[in-house]
Protein backbone atom coordinates (compact mmCIF):
# COMPACT_ATOMS: atom_id res chain seq x y z
CA UNK A 1 0.00 0.00 0.00
CA UNK A 2 1.55 3.35 -1.02
CA UNK A 3 2.07 5.88 1.73
CA UNK A 4 2.29 9.65 1.69
CA UNK A 5 6.07 9.34 1.34
CA UNK A 6 5.87 7.05 -1.68
CA UNK A 7 6.96 8.80 -4.90
CA UNK A 8 3.86 9.25 -7.06
CA UNK A 9 3.57 7.21 -10.23
CA UNK A 10 4.08 9.44 -13.26
CA UNK A 11 1.19 9.09 -15.75
CA UNK A 12 3.57 8.46 -18.65
CA UNK A 13 0.98 6.63 -20.75
CA UNK A 14 -1.32 9.63 -20.52
CA UNK A 15 1.56 11.90 -21.57
CA UNK A 16 2.21 9.66 -24.59
CA UNK A 17 -1.48 9.89 -25.52
CA UNK A 18 -1.28 13.69 -25.23
CA UNK A 19 1.66 13.66 -27.62
CA UNK A 20 -0.18 11.42 -30.10
CA UNK A 21 -3.40 13.44 -29.90
CA UNK A 22 -1.67 16.77 -30.43
CA UNK A 23 0.53 15.39 -33.20
CA UNK A 24 -2.49 14.05 -35.12
CA UNK A 25 -4.30 17.39 -34.84
CA UNK A 26 -1.16 19.31 -35.83
CA UNK A 27 -0.71 17.04 -38.86
CA UNK A 28 -4.28 17.83 -39.89
CA UNK A 29 -3.45 21.55 -39.96
CA UNK A 30 0.19 21.30 -41.08
CA UNK A 31 1.38 23.51 -43.91
CA UNK A 32 3.99 21.53 -45.75
CA UNK A 33 5.71 24.79 -46.71
CA UNK A 34 8.61 26.62 -45.07
CA UNK A 35 7.98 30.12 -46.45
CA UNK A 36 10.29 32.26 -44.30
CA UNK A 37 13.86 33.05 -45.37
CA UNK A 38 15.36 31.77 -42.13
CA UNK A 39 13.50 28.46 -42.41
CA UNK A 40 14.59 27.93 -46.01
CA UNK A 41 18.18 28.81 -45.09
CA UNK A 42 18.24 26.18 -42.32
CA UNK A 43 16.71 23.69 -44.76
CA UNK A 44 19.70 24.15 -47.06
CA UNK A 45 22.07 23.70 -44.13
CA UNK A 46 20.24 20.47 -43.30
CA UNK A 47 20.64 19.42 -46.93
CA UNK A 48 24.38 20.12 -46.75
CA UNK A 49 24.71 18.06 -43.58
CA UNK A 50 22.70 15.14 -44.96
CA UNK A 51 24.26 14.99 -48.42
CA UNK A 52 27.79 16.33 -47.98
CA UNK A 53 28.49 16.20 -44.27
CA UNK A 54 29.17 19.95 -44.42
CA UNK A 55 27.70 22.98 -42.63
CA UNK A 56 28.05 25.64 -45.33
CA UNK A 57 25.25 26.88 -47.59
CA UNK A 58 25.11 28.58 -51.02
CA UNK A 59 25.94 32.28 -51.22
CA UNK A 60 22.38 33.25 -52.10
CA UNK A 61 21.13 31.57 -48.92
CA UNK A 62 23.76 33.24 -46.73
CA UNK A 63 25.46 36.48 -47.79
CA UNK A 64 28.87 38.11 -48.18
CA UNK A 65 28.99 39.13 -44.52
CA UNK A 66 28.97 35.45 -43.47
CA UNK A 67 31.94 34.34 -45.54
CA UNK A 68 33.83 31.94 -43.29
CA UNK A 69 37.52 31.36 -42.77
CA UNK A 70 37.21 28.27 -44.98
CA UNK A 71 36.11 30.38 -47.95
CA UNK A 72 32.55 29.08 -47.71
CA UNK A 73 29.34 30.77 -46.63
CA UNK A 74 27.60 30.00 -43.35
CA UNK A 75 24.49 30.90 -41.37
CA UNK A 76 24.44 33.03 -38.22
CA UNK A 77 22.35 30.43 -36.41
CA UNK A 78 23.06 27.58 -34.04
CA UNK A 79 23.62 24.17 -35.59
CA UNK A 80 21.02 22.44 -33.41
CA UNK A 81 18.01 22.86 -35.66
CA UNK A 82 19.84 21.69 -38.79
CA UNK A 83 21.09 18.56 -36.99
CA UNK A 84 17.61 17.85 -35.62
CA UNK A 85 16.18 18.16 -39.15
CA UNK A 86 18.48 15.54 -40.70
CA UNK A 87 16.34 12.46 -39.87
CA UNK A 88 13.26 14.18 -41.28
CA UNK A 89 15.16 15.12 -44.43
CA UNK A 90 16.29 11.50 -44.77
CA UNK A 91 12.70 10.31 -44.31
CA UNK A 92 11.63 12.66 -47.10
CA UNK A 93 14.32 11.23 -49.39
CA UNK A 94 13.15 7.71 -48.63
CA UNK A 95 9.53 8.62 -49.33
CA UNK A 96 10.53 10.15 -52.67
CA UNK A 97 12.45 7.02 -53.61
CA UNK A 98 9.52 4.75 -52.73
CA UNK A 99 6.73 6.82 -54.28
CA UNK A 100 8.40 8.83 -57.05
CA UNK A 101 6.04 11.69 -56.15
CA UNK A 102 6.98 15.18 -57.34
CA UNK A 103 5.25 18.54 -56.93
CA UNK A 104 5.64 21.04 -59.73
CA UNK A 105 8.24 18.78 -61.31
CA UNK A 106 10.54 19.10 -58.29
CA UNK A 107 11.39 17.05 -55.22
CA UNK A 108 12.15 20.16 -53.12
CA UNK A 109 8.56 20.88 -51.93
CA UNK A 110 8.18 17.40 -50.47
CA UNK A 111 11.63 17.48 -48.86
CA UNK A 112 10.82 20.85 -47.30
CA UNK A 113 7.49 19.49 -46.09
CA UNK A 114 9.30 16.57 -44.49
CA UNK A 115 11.71 18.92 -42.73
CA UNK A 116 8.82 21.12 -41.59
CA UNK A 117 7.32 17.99 -40.02
CA UNK A 118 10.17 18.08 -37.51
CA UNK A 119 8.71 21.25 -36.01
CA UNK A 120 5.31 19.58 -35.77
CA UNK A 121 6.78 16.67 -33.82
CA UNK A 122 8.71 19.02 -31.51
CA UNK A 123 5.56 21.05 -30.80
CA UNK A 124 3.66 17.88 -29.85
CA UNK A 125 6.53 16.86 -27.55
CA UNK A 126 6.16 20.26 -25.87
CA UNK A 127 2.50 19.58 -25.13
CA UNK A 128 3.38 16.26 -23.48
CA UNK A 129 5.95 17.94 -21.23
CA UNK A 130 3.46 20.67 -20.35
CA UNK A 131 1.13 17.91 -19.15
CA UNK A 132 3.88 16.31 -17.06
CA UNK A 133 5.09 19.58 -15.57
CA UNK A 134 1.54 20.71 -14.75
CA UNK A 135 0.89 17.35 -13.09
CA UNK A 136 4.07 17.61 -11.03
CA UNK A 137 3.12 21.00 -9.61
CA UNK A 138 -0.65 20.46 -9.19
CA UNK A 139 -1.18 16.73 -8.62
CA UNK A 140 -4.28 16.79 -10.83
CA UNK A 141 -3.93 14.80 -14.06
CA UNK A 142 -7.28 16.03 -15.36
CA UNK A 143 -6.44 19.70 -14.83
CA UNK A 144 -3.03 19.06 -16.39
CA UNK A 145 -4.66 17.49 -19.46
CA UNK A 146 -6.79 20.61 -19.93
CA UNK A 147 -3.70 22.77 -19.59
CA UNK A 148 -1.78 20.70 -22.16
CA UNK A 149 -4.66 20.90 -24.65
CA UNK A 150 -4.91 24.65 -24.21
CA UNK A 151 -1.18 25.01 -24.66
CA UNK A 152 -1.40 23.02 -27.89
CA UNK A 153 -4.30 25.00 -29.37
CA UNK A 154 -4.43 28.19 -27.33
CA UNK A 155 -0.84 29.37 -27.66
CA UNK A 156 1.38 30.44 -30.58
CA UNK A 157 2.90 26.97 -30.46
CA UNK A 158 0.09 25.85 -32.79
CA UNK A 159 1.08 28.16 -35.67
CA UNK A 160 4.79 27.85 -34.90
CA UNK A 161 4.45 24.08 -35.14
CA UNK A 162 3.68 24.73 -38.84
CA UNK A 163 6.54 27.11 -39.62
CA UNK A 164 10.23 26.44 -40.10
CA UNK A 165 11.42 28.68 -37.27
CA UNK A 166 13.32 27.05 -34.41
CA UNK A 167 10.73 28.16 -31.83
CA UNK A 168 9.12 24.71 -31.47
CA UNK A 169 12.42 22.83 -31.28
CA UNK A 170 13.88 25.27 -28.75
CA UNK A 171 10.69 25.12 -26.68
CA UNK A 172 10.78 21.32 -26.54
CA UNK A 173 14.39 21.27 -25.39
CA UNK A 174 13.89 24.07 -22.86
CA UNK A 175 10.82 22.59 -21.17
CA UNK A 176 12.38 19.10 -21.18
CA UNK A 177 15.59 20.49 -19.68
CA UNK A 178 13.94 22.49 -16.92
CA UNK A 179 11.57 19.62 -16.16
CA UNK A 180 14.53 17.22 -15.86
CA UNK A 181 16.35 19.52 -13.42
CA UNK A 182 13.17 19.96 -11.39
CA UNK A 183 12.39 16.23 -11.15
CA UNK A 184 15.99 15.48 -10.26
CA UNK A 185 15.97 17.99 -7.44
CA UNK A 186 12.64 17.08 -5.84
CA UNK A 187 13.21 13.33 -6.28
CA UNK A 188 16.87 13.48 -5.22
CA UNK A 189 17.95 11.63 -8.37
CA UNK A 190 20.91 12.35 -10.64
CA UNK A 191 19.51 10.72 -13.79
CA UNK A 192 16.84 13.35 -14.57
CA UNK A 193 19.43 16.10 -14.11
CA UNK A 194 21.64 14.39 -16.69
CA UNK A 195 19.06 14.25 -19.47
CA UNK A 196 17.68 17.63 -18.41
CA UNK A 197 21.10 19.24 -18.72
CA UNK A 198 21.66 17.52 -22.05
CA UNK A 199 18.35 18.93 -23.36
CA UNK A 200 19.41 22.39 -22.21
CA UNK A 201 22.77 21.93 -23.94
CA UNK A 202 20.95 21.12 -27.18
CA UNK A 203 18.84 24.25 -26.67
CA UNK A 204 22.05 26.29 -26.31
CA UNK A 205 23.33 24.90 -29.61
CA UNK A 206 20.07 25.99 -31.25
CA UNK A 207 19.52 29.38 -29.67
CA UNK A 208 22.60 30.47 -27.77
CA UNK A 209 20.72 32.67 -25.29
CA UNK A 210 19.19 29.50 -23.80
CA UNK A 211 22.40 29.41 -21.77
CA UNK A 212 20.65 31.97 -19.54
CA UNK A 213 17.97 29.40 -18.76
CA UNK A 214 20.64 26.79 -18.05
CA UNK A 215 22.46 29.12 -15.69
CA UNK A 216 19.19 29.96 -13.93
CA UNK A 217 18.54 26.24 -13.44
CA UNK A 218 22.06 25.64 -12.18
CA UNK A 219 21.79 28.53 -9.72
CA UNK A 220 18.49 27.11 -8.50
CA UNK A 221 20.13 23.74 -7.84
CA UNK A 222 22.96 25.40 -5.92
CA UNK A 223 20.55 27.42 -3.76
CA UNK A 224 18.10 24.55 -3.24
CA UNK A 225 20.18 22.67 -0.65
CA UNK A 226 22.41 24.82 1.61
CA UNK A 227 23.82 21.66 3.19
CA UNK A 228 25.16 20.55 -0.21
CA UNK A 229 24.49 16.84 0.24
CA UNK A 230 26.43 14.33 -1.84
CA UNK A 231 23.54 13.87 -4.26
CA UNK A 232 23.12 17.61 -4.68
CA UNK A 233 26.85 18.10 -5.27
CA UNK A 234 26.75 15.40 -7.93
CA UNK A 235 23.74 17.03 -9.59
CA UNK A 236 25.46 20.42 -9.64
CA UNK A 237 28.65 18.94 -11.06
CA UNK A 238 26.81 17.05 -13.79
CA UNK A 239 24.63 20.00 -14.85
CA UNK A 240 27.54 22.45 -14.69
CA UNK A 241 29.79 20.12 -16.66
CA UNK A 242 27.27 19.48 -19.42
CA UNK A 243 26.47 23.19 -19.78
CA UNK A 244 30.19 23.98 -19.87
CA UNK A 245 30.55 21.39 -22.62
CA UNK A 246 27.78 23.13 -24.58
CA UNK A 247 29.59 26.45 -24.29
CA UNK A 248 32.86 24.90 -25.49
CA UNK A 249 31.03 23.24 -28.40
CA UNK A 250 29.47 26.60 -29.32
CA UNK A 251 32.89 28.29 -29.25
CA UNK A 252 34.42 25.50 -31.35
CA UNK A 253 31.58 25.86 -33.88
CA UNK A 254 32.32 29.59 -34.11
CA UNK A 255 36.02 28.94 -34.69
CA UNK A 256 35.23 26.53 -37.52
CA UNK A 257 32.98 29.07 -39.22
CA UNK A 258 34.44 32.48 -38.49
CA UNK A 259 37.81 31.85 -36.82
CA UNK A 260 36.81 33.43 -33.51
CA UNK A 261 35.30 31.55 -30.54
CA UNK A 262 33.03 34.50 -29.72
CA UNK A 263 31.98 35.34 -33.31
CA UNK A 264 28.59 33.77 -34.00
CA UNK A 265 27.84 35.75 -37.16
CA UNK A 266 25.33 38.09 -35.59
CA UNK A 267 25.88 40.95 -33.16
CA UNK A 268 22.66 42.01 -31.40
CA UNK A 269 21.90 45.62 -30.53
CA UNK A 270 20.00 46.61 -27.44
CA UNK A 271 17.36 49.09 -26.30
CA UNK A 272 14.41 49.28 -23.90
CA UNK A 273 11.38 49.55 -26.20
CA UNK A 274 10.84 45.81 -25.96
CA UNK A 275 9.65 46.05 -22.36
CA UNK A 276 6.57 47.86 -23.64
CA UNK A 277 6.43 46.08 -26.99
CA UNK A 278 6.34 42.52 -25.65
CA UNK A 279 3.54 43.50 -23.28
CA UNK A 280 1.38 45.97 -25.19
CA UNK A 281 2.26 46.22 -28.90
CA UNK A 282 -0.07 44.95 -31.67
CA UNK A 283 2.98 43.31 -33.28
CA UNK A 284 4.20 41.14 -30.41
CA UNK A 285 2.26 41.49 -27.17
CA UNK A 286 2.37 38.16 -25.37
CA UNK A 287 -0.99 38.98 -23.79
CA UNK A 288 -2.55 39.59 -27.21
CA UNK A 289 -1.17 36.48 -28.94
CA UNK A 290 -1.35 34.23 -25.85
CA UNK A 291 -4.04 35.62 -23.50
CA UNK A 292 -3.76 32.57 -21.23
CA UNK A 293 -0.36 33.88 -20.18
CA UNK A 294 -2.29 35.96 -17.63
CA UNK A 295 -3.57 32.78 -16.00
CA UNK A 296 -0.11 31.25 -16.12
CA UNK A 297 1.43 34.25 -14.41
CA UNK A 298 -1.25 34.05 -11.70
CA UNK A 299 -0.32 30.41 -11.19
CA UNK A 300 3.38 31.28 -11.03
CA UNK A 301 2.70 33.96 -8.42
CA UNK A 302 0.81 31.41 -6.34
CA UNK A 303 3.74 29.00 -6.54
CA UNK A 304 6.07 31.75 -5.38
CA UNK A 305 3.79 32.82 -2.52
CA UNK A 306 3.41 29.25 -1.25
CA UNK A 307 7.16 28.63 -1.60
CA UNK A 308 6.55 25.72 -3.94
CA UNK A 309 9.90 24.37 -5.22
CA UNK A 310 8.87 25.01 -8.83
CA UNK A 311 8.11 28.69 -8.22
CA UNK A 312 11.66 29.97 -7.88
CA UNK A 313 12.92 27.83 -10.78
CA UNK A 314 10.24 28.88 -13.27
CA UNK A 315 10.32 32.46 -12.01
CA UNK A 316 14.08 32.73 -12.53
CA UNK A 317 14.00 31.25 -16.05
CA UNK A 318 11.06 33.47 -17.05
CA UNK A 319 12.71 36.60 -15.69
CA UNK A 320 16.12 35.95 -17.25
CA UNK A 321 14.78 35.26 -20.73
CA UNK A 322 12.09 37.94 -20.75
CA UNK A 323 14.55 40.65 -19.74
CA UNK A 324 17.05 39.52 -22.37
CA UNK A 325 14.50 39.53 -25.19
CA UNK A 326 12.95 42.81 -24.05
CA UNK A 327 16.38 44.43 -24.25
CA UNK A 328 16.88 43.40 -27.87
CA UNK A 329 16.25 46.04 -30.53
CA UNK A 330 14.68 43.21 -32.55
CA UNK A 331 12.38 42.32 -29.67
CA UNK A 332 9.42 41.56 -31.96
CA UNK A 333 11.32 39.02 -34.06
CA UNK A 334 11.49 39.76 -37.77
CA UNK A 335 8.83 38.09 -39.93
CA UNK A 336 6.93 36.73 -36.94
CA UNK A 337 3.36 36.08 -35.86
CA UNK A 338 3.37 37.52 -32.36
CA UNK A 339 6.25 37.28 -29.86
CA UNK A 340 8.35 34.60 -31.54
CA UNK A 341 11.21 34.92 -29.08
CA UNK A 342 8.93 34.35 -26.08
CA UNK A 343 7.37 31.15 -27.44
CA UNK A 344 9.87 28.90 -25.58
CA UNK A 345 8.70 30.43 -22.28
CA UNK A 346 5.07 29.53 -22.88
CA UNK A 347 5.31 25.79 -22.00
CA UNK A 348 6.62 26.76 -18.56
CA UNK A 349 4.03 29.48 -17.98
CA UNK A 350 1.12 27.40 -19.25
CA UNK A 351 2.08 24.53 -16.93
CA UNK A 352 1.56 26.81 -13.92
CA UNK A 353 -2.08 27.39 -14.94
CA UNK A 354 -2.89 24.09 -13.26
CA UNK A 355 -2.54 25.70 -9.82
CA UNK A 356 -4.31 28.98 -10.59
CA UNK A 357 -7.54 29.15 -8.49
CA UNK A 358 -9.43 30.70 -11.41
CA UNK A 359 -7.86 28.33 -13.92
CA UNK A 360 -8.88 24.80 -14.97
CA UNK A 361 -9.84 23.84 -11.41
CA UNK A 362 -12.51 26.58 -11.22
CA UNK A 363 -15.90 24.85 -11.26
CA UNK A 364 -18.59 27.52 -10.91
CA UNK A 365 -19.30 31.23 -10.87
CA UNK A 366 -17.35 34.14 -12.27
CA UNK A 367 -13.90 32.49 -12.02
CA UNK A 368 -15.03 29.68 -14.33
CA UNK A 369 -16.68 32.13 -16.74
CA UNK A 370 -13.56 34.30 -16.87
CA UNK A 371 -11.34 31.25 -17.35
CA UNK A 372 -13.42 29.90 -20.22
CA UNK A 373 -13.56 33.31 -21.90
CA UNK A 374 -9.78 33.74 -21.80
CA UNK A 375 -9.29 30.16 -23.02
CA UNK A 376 -11.67 30.69 -25.96
CA UNK A 377 -9.95 33.95 -26.88
CA UNK A 378 -6.55 32.27 -26.77
CA UNK A 379 -7.67 29.59 -29.22
CA UNK A 380 -9.40 32.10 -31.49
CA UNK A 381 -6.31 34.30 -31.85
CA UNK A 382 -4.28 31.38 -33.20
CA UNK A 383 -6.72 30.56 -36.01
CA UNK A 384 -5.69 33.40 -38.39
CA UNK A 385 -2.08 32.13 -38.39
CA UNK A 386 -3.06 28.47 -38.57
CA UNK A 387 -5.34 28.94 -41.58
CA UNK A 388 -3.34 31.58 -43.48
CA UNK A 389 0.41 31.81 -44.10
CA UNK A 390 1.35 35.11 -42.48
CA UNK A 391 4.33 35.75 -44.78
CA UNK A 392 2.16 35.40 -47.89
CA UNK A 393 -0.63 37.54 -46.42
CA UNK A 394 1.78 40.33 -45.51
CA UNK A 395 3.34 40.30 -48.96
CA UNK A 396 -0.06 40.68 -50.58
CA UNK A 397 -1.23 43.39 -48.16
CA UNK A 398 1.62 45.76 -48.96
CA UNK A 399 1.75 47.33 -45.49
CA UNK A 400 4.79 48.13 -43.31
CA UNK A 401 6.35 45.20 -41.49
CA UNK A 402 6.04 45.00 -37.69
CA UNK A 403 9.69 46.06 -37.49
CA UNK A 404 8.82 49.30 -39.26
CA UNK A 405 5.56 49.95 -37.40
CA UNK A 406 5.41 47.73 -34.28
CA UNK A 407 2.69 49.81 -32.62
CA UNK A 408 0.42 50.06 -35.66
CA UNK A 409 -2.73 47.96 -35.64
CA UNK A 410 -2.94 48.24 -39.44
CA UNK A 411 0.18 46.07 -39.85
CA UNK A 412 -0.42 43.73 -36.89
CA UNK A 413 -0.17 40.08 -38.03
CA UNK A 414 -3.36 39.05 -36.24
CA UNK A 415 -5.31 41.82 -37.99
CA UNK A 416 -3.94 41.09 -41.48
CA UNK A 417 -4.42 37.35 -41.21
CA UNK A 418 -7.84 37.75 -39.62
CA UNK A 419 -9.06 39.87 -42.52
CA UNK A 420 -7.74 37.40 -45.07
CA UNK A 421 -9.04 34.31 -43.28
CA UNK A 422 -12.80 34.73 -43.71
CA UNK A 423 -12.88 35.12 -47.48
CA UNK A 424 -10.29 32.40 -48.01
CA UNK A 425 -12.27 29.87 -45.96
CA UNK A 426 -15.42 30.49 -48.01
CA UNK A 427 -13.59 30.38 -51.37
CA UNK A 428 -11.70 27.18 -50.56
CA UNK A 429 -14.80 25.47 -49.17
CA UNK A 430 -16.64 26.24 -52.41
CA UNK A 431 -13.70 24.90 -54.41
CA UNK A 432 -13.74 21.64 -52.45
CA UNK A 433 -17.43 21.04 -53.07
CA UNK A 434 -17.14 22.14 -56.70
CA UNK A 435 -19.48 25.13 -56.41
CA UNK A 436 -16.88 27.70 -57.41
CA UNK A 437 -13.67 26.33 -58.95
CA UNK A 438 -10.59 28.42 -58.33
CA UNK A 439 -9.47 30.45 -61.36
CA UNK A 440 -7.44 28.40 -63.84
CA UNK A 441 -4.54 30.80 -63.82
CA UNK A 442 -4.26 30.39 -60.03
CA UNK A 443 -4.14 26.62 -60.16
CA UNK A 444 -1.58 26.38 -62.92
CA UNK A 445 0.01 22.95 -62.56
CA UNK A 446 3.23 23.80 -64.31
CA UNK A 447 6.66 23.63 -62.68
CA UNK A 448 7.18 25.67 -59.54
CA UNK A 449 9.34 28.76 -60.11
CA UNK A 450 12.86 28.27 -58.77
CA UNK A 451 12.99 28.93 -55.05
CA UNK A 452 9.23 29.42 -54.70
CA UNK A 453 7.13 27.83 -51.96
CA UNK A 454 3.69 26.28 -52.19
CA UNK A 455 2.30 29.00 -49.93
CA UNK A 456 3.39 31.72 -52.39
CA UNK A 457 2.41 29.86 -55.58
CA UNK A 458 -1.01 29.01 -54.11
CA UNK A 459 -1.53 32.20 -52.11
CA UNK A 460 -5.32 31.87 -52.42
CA UNK A 461 -5.29 28.55 -50.55
CA UNK A 462 -5.64 27.97 -46.85
CA UNK A 463 -2.27 26.96 -45.40
CA UNK A 464 -2.91 23.20 -45.22
CA UNK A 465 -0.89 20.54 -47.04
CA UNK A 466 -3.91 18.49 -48.12
CA UNK A 467 -5.53 21.59 -49.60
CA UNK A 468 -2.35 22.50 -51.50
CA UNK A 469 -2.27 19.01 -52.98
CA UNK A 470 -5.94 19.33 -53.94
CA UNK A 471 -5.32 22.59 -55.79
CA UNK A 472 -2.31 21.03 -57.53
CA UNK A 473 -4.41 18.10 -58.69
CA UNK A 474 -2.54 15.54 -56.59
CA UNK A 475 -5.58 14.74 -54.41
CA UNK A 476 -9.28 14.69 -55.15
CA UNK A 477 -11.59 16.75 -52.95
CA UNK A 478 -12.93 13.59 -51.26
CA UNK A 479 -9.43 12.28 -50.54
CA UNK A 480 -8.26 15.64 -49.18
CA UNK A 481 -11.23 15.96 -46.84
CA UNK A 482 -10.92 12.30 -45.83
CA UNK A 483 -7.27 12.86 -44.85
CA UNK A 484 -8.34 15.78 -42.67
CA UNK A 485 -11.15 13.83 -40.99
CA UNK A 486 -8.99 10.76 -40.34
CA UNK A 487 -6.33 12.82 -38.58
CA UNK A 488 -8.89 14.74 -36.54
CA UNK A 489 -10.59 11.46 -35.65
CA UNK A 490 -7.29 9.99 -34.45
CA UNK A 491 -6.68 13.09 -32.37
CA UNK A 492 -10.10 12.77 -30.74
CA UNK A 493 -9.50 9.08 -29.94
CA UNK A 494 -6.14 9.76 -28.31
CA UNK A 495 -7.55 12.67 -26.32
CA UNK A 496 -10.34 10.38 -25.13
CA UNK A 497 -7.82 7.76 -24.02
CA UNK A 498 -5.78 10.48 -22.31
CA UNK A 499 -8.88 11.71 -20.48
CA UNK A 500 -9.65 8.21 -19.20
CA UNK A 501 -6.03 7.79 -18.11
CA UNK A 502 -6.05 11.14 -16.32
CA UNK A 503 -9.28 10.25 -14.51
CA UNK A 504 -7.89 6.90 -13.40
CA UNK A 505 -4.62 8.49 -12.29
CA UNK A 506 -6.45 10.98 -10.08
CA UNK A 507 -8.67 8.24 -8.68
CA UNK A 508 -5.65 6.10 -7.74
CA UNK A 509 -3.97 9.00 -5.97
CA UNK A 510 -7.12 9.82 -4.03
CA UNK A 511 -7.91 6.25 -2.96
CA UNK A 512 -4.33 5.29 -2.03
CA UNK A 513 -3.26 8.64 -0.57
CA UNK A 514 -0.31 8.42 -2.95
CA UNK A 515 2.31 11.06 -2.33
CA UNK A 516 1.78 14.78 -1.99
CA UNK A 517 3.36 16.08 -5.16
CA UNK A 518 6.42 18.26 -4.64
CA UNK A 519 5.12 20.30 -1.75
CA UNK A 520 7.38 22.92 -0.18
Amino acid sequence: MPTSSTPPRTPRKTAICVFAAVLAAYLATASGSLSTQDAVAVYYQTKSLAERGAIDVPLEISGDRWLGVDGRYHLPFGIGQAVYNVPFYAAGKLALRLTGLRVGGSEEPLLKASVALGNTVAAAICAAFVFLFAWRVSGSARASLVVAALFAFGSPMWPYGKFGFNAAITSAMLVAGIYGLYVGKVSRLVGPCVWGAFALACAVMTRHEMLLAGLAGLAWLVAADPSQSRIRRTQIAVVGGILAGAVLAWMWFNVIRFGNPLEAGHTPTFGVVGFVGLVASPAASVFLYAPLTVVGLAGLIRLLRTRHPAGSLLGAVTLFLFVFYALLDDWMGTRSYGPRYLVPLLPLLYATMSVCPWGPTARTGRPRTAWLAVAALSVAVQLPAVTMNFVTVRGMAGVPTPNQAPFSWASAPVVLNGRAMGGAIVANAKALIGVMPVAAEQTSRGPLPAGSELSSKLSFSLDFWWLYLFHLGKLSAKTAVAALLVLLGLSAVFFRVAAVGARDSDRVRQTTNEGCLDRP
